[in-house]
């Protein structure tokens, strides 16, 4: 606790539960009580649990977005893939108007 009744994390705001306003100085206790040490010991226990959780769940983004990007690079070589058959038979469409030649059922060009 700070001297102004606060938090070390948010001075001059008192802790949940108290009855204190913010910005007012709390009474010190006489003797020191072994709930303030548990006190500790649980703001500890959950600062170290968030932390790992956080690990967690940014391992687990992480994981997410790899597999997003392999995803979309299968999904970009089969739009090359398809984009190529589509541009050869535009192509073999583009010379059979333009010389006046066939195309047979394999797209090949020419005097069939």
């Amino acid at each position: 606790m700070t001297s102004r009744g606060g938090s070390a994390l948010r001075p001059g705001i008192p802790p949940p539960g108290s009855a204190a306003r913010p910005g007012t100085a709390l009474a010190k206790p006489s003797l020191t009580t072994p709930s303030a040490d548990l006190v500790s010991e649980l703001k500890v226990a959950a600062v170290v649990y968030d932390v790992g959780s956080g690990a967690k769940d940014a391992t687990s983004v992480k994981d997410g977005l790899e597999r997003s990007r392999r995803m979309a690079e299968e999904t970009l070589r089969n739009l090359a893939g398809r984009s190529a058959a589509l541009l050869r038979e535009l192509e073999a469409h583009y010379y059979a108007s333009v010389a006046g030649v066939g195309v047979d059922n394999t797209g090949r060009v020419g005097e069939f």
